[in-house]
């Protein structure tokens, strides 16, 4: 089959469906958003070798399922938002992958420590922190390609979001 695109989104997806999808080695584009998957089922998903865009939102998802997603090494752009269970780990597992371009990680209940990492992911052009405990950002002028960036509802610990994040656009940081 030459499939390079699979929608699944909120479909409760099963082993076995997974053992199906891992034959798909065309695939590049996979959505699994909100299929009710846990790390045994992700591991299928890491079989996937030119896959470049994967869509693991609203699951649950560990470090352990992060360890299989983090050896898929075309892929560019990752959503894994709210899979609360990541852990620091996973966070570093993630911080491997370098060639990611595209990282959706929010609603996982990060904070500062966890999220500093990111910055070894020099060809970020869009991140998404959304809804994580991040309070303060500055460090994300590392991240000197970002084109996107969302830190909303992030517990900014009622700093003045504007006093710290448009200073860096300002001076040239995000262009």
């Amino acid at each position: 089959m030459k499939l390079t695109c699979l929608d699944l989104y909120s479909n409760t997806t099963t082993e076995q469906d997974l053992i199906h999808i891992s034959r798909l080695k065309n695939l590049k584009y996979l959505n699994v958003r909100y299929c009710d998957m846990d790390d045994k089922s992700v591991k299928y998903i890491g079989k996937l070798e030119n896959l470049t865009h994967l869509n693991v939102n609203e699951n649950y998802i560990s470090d352990k399922g992060v360890k299989f997603i983090s050896e898929l090494k075309q892929l560019v752009e990752l959503e894994i938002e709210d899979n609360p269970t990541i852990s620091p780990q996973g966070v570093e597992l993630i911080c491997g992958m370098t060639q990611l371009t595209h990282l959706n990680i929010g609603c996982n209940y990060l904070n500062f420590e966890n999220t500093r990492e990111l910055t070894k992911l020099k060809n970020l052009t869009s991140l998404d922190l959304n809804g994580n405990e991040i309070g303060n950002a500055t460090y994300l002028s590392e991240l000197s390609k970002l084109t996107y960036l969302n830190i909303g509802y992030s517990c900014m610990n009622n700093e003045n979001v504007a006093g710290k994040i448009f200073p860096l656009v300002f001076r040239g940081k995000f262009r």
